[in-house]
């Protein structure tokens, strides 16, 4: 409330002044003072009622009920029993009943004691918890309207102990924690007092008992609750009895820890396997406002003493504020449960709860039941599970959930209010179970009936109870809740019956990774009328069975689910045992480990981050840009909220920008995204919805550098502070941004100085994202790489608007690498004011040797009126030209300085010179007409053209293919390397007729050895042979050997020896020839 000062100078100015703060306060403190009289955040139906009769609040009307639809009672699910379960109330006697609680007996599962909100029909006396009890499964009921041990104001939680002792656990008439026994099923009650009223209001208790009998703290009782008002308000508080309820300690908080910006509530419990106390609660940092996040404490001794308490789940947002449009108050109070069987999952812990969307995301028209889960004592804790299996995205709401672990084998089962299949208004009850520690559910219409809901007549604040109850023991589930079927809200409930053969457990499998063989292995207890497992990988039966053992040869590397069940006859089939393994993994491997870029202002480039998947399985690749302070991937921020009344941000503009919102005192608005850019400035402009008290100030910080706190340096000067707005500022963002999101954080307050950190008790607190285009962006965001594959990842630079100087950034990649879950990429950028970028005008950087082309240097920055300087090294060329014309001679750097008298910069380029080919022809020959020639190109690889139209490296020429005949012929060869450096030859090849040339014929030659190691005797055979040639070559037309002979005194055989020792192994070729004849033949070195 706001103070006001009056200060005494005479006493008429007194009078006068008192006259003048009545006539313009008393009506605005008369609202305060009545919003202030009631706690919305209380839940308890007496509390309201109390307000309604003060008139400060008004009572639920009359309405007229639309009939509720019969839907019928089949259960549709396979791993149920029950094939029809029609609805059984827990009570035909006229009275209203509401958040229902119920509890099966641990030694005889067909035992169940139900407690639930009973009062008048119409409206009299509010008779607060009471109790009925089933002995036959649910069939029939006894009990009363009457609350237990007398009136009290509800909140009912119901507990049976190994002892048979029943208990019920309420908030008492006067506003404390009661809890009443019976040691004779329900005849008589003992009422005792747990902790009495705090000061306001004790609120949304639970209770839970020690049934387990290895326990060490067997028969403890624990009860929580919400305090409103005293030492510990706004708390989660806890109280132990050691011997069955008679007794009980001091009450203790235990959720001081989570430090809630507004209060905690809804706290629910549950013991371990090993008597190991978990207590889990709804936290909310604002109000009124959604859940935002989940609550937790834990004790190992018997609930002598609690952990720290601490968020499991971050970012929810539940429907207590937003609702689920039903006209009905609604909340996403969490239950839990833990699995407390001698199965695989024993030991895990269960929460459930209601969320707006997908948990962390919170967007959508959809109110999903979502789940997580732990398997070490709540230390950590699984992604959100969706139990409610209809499709997502359809607007379809899910609410008021409650689960349960049947302690006898660890089958899960949950309840909750579904629309799926009704109009907007209505509703029907749903139930679903897993049998596989809650990773896969199946869920299944309950009720019989689709009913509409509307608040129950003569109670307030739009009351229709907030929970509902389910209980399991022995594959018994009973679901109970609350619909008004017959025009009276009433508690129903509709047993059925889990499959109960006996099941193989414990499956579990191993994959020797060389081979890919998966060993499975199960357990199971020998039951009658068992025939055999029937082993499923995924959906498909792979084996049938009598063994507990099975190796399965996988068909490739991936992941693959298992499931093993049991036949017995009648073809029926146990529920299953499942496990999940791969083969292989996915594993990142970092070609690029950093990047190192240089620029001018008002410039960008490109760079890539490199990398390969070396494992067996698809990389995943989330690959984001973060600056240097920044250490987390969501900081968390400090919590901050007003305190309401009549301050608050009506609207917040900043360019397009522009949100309108009511009075929330703290509102969470990170889902909408303002864009901003570097080099621009943004107007904001936020608007006071009471703009009449010149003592309001306004505060707005943006967490520019990302590292989860508003510091001084980050906050925007607004202009009209203090005063009543609008507040106007300009928003520029630094020029070191990197392209990501931040916080912008709005304070608007009476008479204090706005802080981000800090809980007022007027005013609001508004958060939203800014959405920063920096200097640094990736792309893609997101990418798989497949197994063997090489990937990029685009590392963009934009220097606009930014001031010259070095920068560093990080491009962190999160990967499903088991290895390396995440890898930093170190980026660092220096920007001046001038760069120059060398290169050639056609981009190329291989030249053909004595070749011109043209470099290029170019300049970035905003500098004008430069000169330049080229000069290379080795030396020999130089200029001064911006462009000049060079000769590639040599291969050799070329080096550039652009600038002026105060500023230059440096490039260079390295050009290739490339080595053109050089190829030779033979002579021009003269052949006879039956003779031929092959032409080598002596460069087997490059691209050749000869004349005569051939592509390949050699030709042969002679008068049949080629010539057509005798005469003289022009061959041309071209060859062009990879460079598309050339060269080019040409012979001359005369054919003759030779038949009447000194009847001079071709000579007989032989060569041997043949191969040989490169020694040869060449045998010739021709009396009339006189002067010739011997010439050998290689394959690239070089000459290997040459030798001319004169046969003058004309031996009739020459005996020639050839030594080529010292070549390549290969294939040669011969000559022997002169102006008449010519003889070519292959000879082969080894």
């Amino acid at each position: 409330m706001k103070k006001y000062y009056i200060s005494l100078i005479t006493g008429t100015t007194l009078l006068v002044a008192l006259a003048i703060g009545w006539g313009f306060g008393n009506s605005r403190q008369s609202k305060e003072e009545k919003n202030l009289a009631v706690d919305t955040r209380i839940d308890n139906l007496n509390y309201w009622l109390d307000k309604a009769k003060q008139g400060l609040v008004p009572y639920n009307p009359e309405t007229r009920i639309i009939p509720a639809r019969y839907t019928g009672s089949k259960i549709v699910a396979s791993g149920v029993l029950t094939e029809d379960s029609p609805d059984v109330p827990i009570t035909t006697i006229n009275s209203t009943q509401s958040e229902n609680s119920v509890f099966v007996d641990p030694n005889d599962p067909e035992t169940v004691l139900n407690s639930n909100n009973s009062s008048e029909n119409p409206l009299g006396f509010i008779y607060g918890a009471d109790d009925f009890h089933s002995h036959d499964a649910g069939e029939i009921w006894e009990g009363k309207i009457e609350g237990v041990s007398g009136d009290n104001s509800g909140d009912p939680a119901a507990a049976i102990g190994l002892d048979g002792r029943w208990f019920i656990n309420y908030i008492s008439l006067y506003g404390g924690v009661g809890i009443s026994y019976s040691e004779n099923q329900g005849s008589t009650w003992t009422s005792k007092i747990i902790s009495p009223n705090p000061g306001i209001m004790a609120d949304k208790n639970h209770l839970w008992i020690d049934n387990i009998a290895i326990s060490p703290y067997i028969g403890n009782l624990y009860v929580a609750w919400t305090e409103y008002g005293g030492l510990l308000d706004t708390e989660i508080a806890v109280a132990v009895s050691h011997n069955h309820g008679a007794n009980w300690t001091s009450k203790k908080a235990i959720s001081t820890d989570i430090l809630a910006g507004s209060h905690n509530q809804g706290v629910n419990l549950s013991v371990g396997p090993h008597g190991e106390v978990y207590a889990v609660w709804a936290v909310y940092d604002s109000w009124p406002a959604d859940e935002s996040a989940l609550g937790f404490s834990k004790s190992l001794d018997g609930g002598t003493t609690w952990s720290p308490a601490n968020r499991i789940l971050d970012n929810i947002k539940g429907i207590r504020k937003t609702e689920a449009g039903k006209n009905i108050r609604v909340n996403s109070f969490p239950s839990a449960t833990v699995d407390v069987s001698y199965g695989y999952y024993q030991g895990n812990i269960y929460v459930t709860w209601a969320n707006i969307g997908v948990p962390g995301i919170n967007t959508g028209d959809d109110v999903d039941v979502y789940m997580i889960k732990s398997s070490d004592e709540g230390d950590t804790w699984s992604e959100p599970i969706k139990i409610n299996q209809d499709e997502s995205g359809l607007g379809k709401k899910h609410f008021f959930p409650w689960i349960v672990c049947d302690p006898s084998n660890g089958a899960l089962s949950a309840i909750f209010y579904d629309d799926r299949n009704t109009s907007v208004t209505e509703l029907e009850v749903y139930c679903a179970n897993s049998e596989d520690g809650g990773e896969t559910w199946e869920d299944f219409k309950v009720s019989d009936v689709a009913f509409t809901p509307i608040p129950i007549p003569g109670l307030v604040d739009n009351y229709f109870g907030d929970y509902l109850g389910i209980t399991a023991q022995d594959a018994w589930v009973y679901p109970a809740w609350t619909d008004n079927r017959t025009g009276t809200a009433m508690s129903y409930t509709s047993p059925y019956r889990l499959n109960p053969m006996v099941k193989p457990e414990n499956l579990t499998a191993s994959v020797d990774f060389e081979t890919g063989i998966c060993q499975l292995s199960w357990s199971y207890d020998q039951s009658p009328g068992f025939l055999h497992f029937d082993l499923y990988r995924g959906y498909n039966l792979i084996s049938t069975t009598t063994d507990t053992v099975f190796e399965d040869v996988l068909p490739d590397y991936g992941y693959y689910d298992y499931k093993v069940t049991a036949l017995y006859q009648g073809n029926k089939e146990s529920g299953a045992s499942r496990t999940s393994t791969q083969w292989g993994d996915a594993h990142i491997a970092l070609l690029t480990d950093s990047i190192y870029e240089s620029l001018a202002v008002d410039s960008s480039s490109v760079k890539k981050i490199e990398l390969v998947n070396t494992g067996q399985l698809d990389l995943h690749i989330d690959a984001s840009p973060f600056p240097a302070t920044k250490t987390v991937n969501n900081p968390t921020y400090c919590t901050s909220s007003g305190g309401g009344l009549n301050e608050y941000i009506k609207r917040v503009q900043m360019g397009p920008f522009n949100h309108g919102s009511g009075q929330e005192n703290y509102g969470d608005f990170t889902d909408l995204t303002i864009l901003v850019k570097l080099g621009q400035s943004y107007p904001i402009i936020i608007t006071n919805g009471d703009p009449n008290w010149p003592s309001d100030q306004c505060g707005a910080w943006i967490d520019w550098n990302e590292d989860g706190e508003f510091t001084f340096d980050e906050k925007i000067a607004l202009d009209g502070s203090p005063g009543v707005g609008p507040y106007r500022g300009i928003i520029s963002p630094p020029a070191n941004l990197v392209s990501s999101t931040t916080r912008l954080r709005i304070v608007l307050t009476n008479g204090e100085t706005p802080d981000p950190c800090t809980e007022y008790a007027l005013g609001e607190v508004e958060d939203y994202t800014i959405g920063l285009d920096g200097w640094l962006t990736v792309n893609p965001v997101n990418t798989i790489v497949s197994p063997g594959d090489t990937a990029e990842v685009e590392v963009q630079f934009d220097t606009h608007a930014m001031l010259k100087g070095s920068y560093s950034a990080l491009v962190r990649l999160l990967t499903n690498d088991p290895l390396i879950p995440g890898a930093d990429v170190p980026v660092k950028l220096d920007v001046s004011t001038i760069q120059v970028k060398a290169g050639t005008a056609t981009g190329d950087t291989s030249m053909c040797s004595g070749t011109s082309f043209q470099l290029t240097a170019q300049p970035f920055g905003p500098i004008t009126h430069l000169t330049y300087y080229w000069n290379s090294v080795p030396e020999g060329f130089e200029s001064d030209e911006q462009n000049p014309v060079a000769i590639a001679e040599l291969s050799a750097w070329y080096r550039v300085r652009a600038g002026n008298d105060t500023v230059f910069a440096l490039d260079s380029i390295f050009i290739e010179a490339i080595p053109s080919p050089v190829i030779n022809l033979f002579a021009d020959t003269i052949l006879c007409g039956d003779q031929s020639i092959t032409l080598y190109s002596g460069y087997p690889l490059n691209l050749c053209q000869w004349s005569t139209g051939e592509v390949t490296h050699f030709i042969v020429v002679d008068t049949n293919t080629l010539f057509n005949g005798y005469g003289e012929r022009v061959i041309q060869l071209k060859v062009t390397n990879g460079y598309r450096c050339w060269d080019e030859s040409e012979t001359t090849i005369n054919f003759v007729d030779c038949t009447n040339i000194g009847e001079i014929t071709n000579p007989e030659i032989k060569i041997f050895p043949n191969p040989s190691n490169g020694e040869f005797i060449i045998s010739i055979e021709n009396k009339n042979l006189k002067k010739f040639t011997i010439s050998i070559y290689d394959l690239t037309g070089k000459v290997v050997f040459y030798r001319m002979l004169d046969n003058s005194s004309n031996e009739s055989v020459l005996e020639v020896p050839v030594y080529i020792t010292d070549v390549e192994p290969g294939r040669y070729l011969l000559i022997i020839g002169n102006d008449h004849f010519s003889v070519t033949e292959n000879m082969i070195v080894k």
